[in-house]
């Protein structure tokens, strides 16, 4: 997070509502918001909290068809109370249960297919957590339905001793980056899982991740050991990145990918994708079907000091009609998507003559399970400069902690 003093009515909710009133009134819903005279600063990222507002507004547009959205927000105590009810459908009980985990969804009608991927929410709670507050909803089905969240004010202990962390939440706050080379966008999702506390971005071959490596500034590499020698050769003079190498797991090769990012997407990988252009200027393709996804990612774009050229498309078939018109240096594209999936848009892509040659960036969610993908030994660590004795026996220690040995039971026999 990046916290700077803001006004939460002006700077986070004022300039929420006007993204998204137009997207209401076409539907024929109000948008409303009373701002309240009274109401102090708060310290906090404004782009994370405008993002949790977009999620919520866009989803309740989605599934509110009359009526509309009201806004409102209070300073109760030593927080500030903040809520967004609608007059749609309402959630049922057990749907609720689900609703802030990763890749539950809310069907619009009872027996209807949800939209989108399902993390909006599980995001919007990292992101809440993070600031020290909490984040809920009361709703009953046909009674419309109200998310709230609170933001503690200046000096006042964060309220978030008994909330649960998730692994997305972990990675927001250390900020710590793990580079991983590897061309297997389904085990990146499943180690960004498991290897909590870290940021995971994939790059799928050593070659360029020297700009990577400038610019994320890792905590440390992982890749395979036949590419340790590539590897190594990439790591400027001045940096002592230390590499893990393992067995990873395998997959066929999406062409054309130059890397992997796994959502919520953190500024600075962003900026190290679109840096390894080397272009002063440059035209971006934008492509995923959550509309709060890709604002977020045009606003993190437009914070880089360069006359970049933003195009955005919902769909696949969209960033096709869009790439008839105008050839992007860079796509950086959702693989979930529904109708036309990431893949088959990139596969679409390297077919075609006059776009196979246009590289890619990939944008996933976290996978919710990995338990089919097997890491095999041995696991090394080259650092690059030698160790005291006392720093070396604390990481030796770490792997015994970790080790699991197991002996034969041989029986004796009289």
């Amino acid at each position: 997070l990046v916290k700077d003093r803001v006004n939460l009515e002006e700077e986070i909710i004022g300039r929420a509502v006007a993204i998204v009133k137009p997207l209401a009134a076409r539907k024929g819903l109000y948008l409303r918001y009373s701002p309240s005279a009274d109401l102090p600063s708060i310290l906090a990222d404004p782009v994370r909290l405008r993002q949790v507002l977009l999620n919520l507004f866009t989803n309740s547009v989605r599934l509110t068809e009359q009526g509309g959205i009201e806004v409102t927000a209070r300073q109760e105590g030593q927080e500030i109370l903040v809520s967004v009810r609608d007059s749609g459908p309402g959630i049922a009980p057990e749907a609720r249960q689900q609703l802030f985990r990763e890749f539950g969804q809310i069907p619009s009608e009872p027996g209807s297919s949800p939209g989108g991927s399902g993390l909006g929410l599980a995001i919007s709670k990292s992101l809440v957590e993070l600031h020290g507050g909490r984040i809920w909803v009361d709703s009953e089905p046909g009674s419309g339905s109200t998310f709230s969240f609170t933001l503690p004010l200046p000096g006042a202990q964060p309220l978030a001793g008994d909330l649960v962390r998730t692994a997305a939440a972990s990675a927001l706050k250390s900020e710590r980056t793990c580079l991983v080379v590897l061309d297997n966008e389904h085990a990146l999702r499943a180690l960004a899982r498991y290897l909590e506390g870290y940021r995971i971005v994939g790059v799928p071959s050593p070659d360029g991740l020297r700009s990577f490596i400038k610019d994320l500034k890792p905590q440390a590499i992982l890749t395979t050991p036949s590419q340790v020698e590539l590897v190594a050769e990439q790591i400027p003079p001045t940096a002592h990145v230390p590499i893990i190498t393992c067995g990873l797991p395998k997959a066929p090769r999406l062409r054309g990918v130059i890397s992997y990012l796994v959502k919520p997407i953190a500024p600075n990988a962003l900026t190290a994708v679109v840096k390894g252009l080397h272009k002063e200027e440059a035209t971006i393709l934008l492509v995923d079907d959550e509309v709060d996804a890709l604002r977020l990612m045009e606003r993190m774009l437009t914070g880089i000091p360069h006359p970049y050229r933003i195009l955005k498309a919902s769909s696949g078939e969209q960033a096709f009609a869009i790439m008839a018109e105008s050839l992007p240096d860079l796509v950086i594209a959702d693989l979930l998507m529904p109708e036309l999936s990431g893949e088959e848009m990139i596969a679409r892509m390297r077919g075609d003559e006059r776009l196979r040659g246009v590289p890619i960036a990939v944008v996933s969610a976290q996978d919710p399970s990995g338990a089919a993908l097997r890491i095999s030994s041995p696991l090394s660590v080259h650092s690059g400069i030698d160790l005291d004795l006392a720093s070396a026996a604390k990481q030796i220690v770490a792997l015994l902690d970790m080790l699991s040995p197991h002996y034969a039971i041989i029986s004796s026999t009289t």
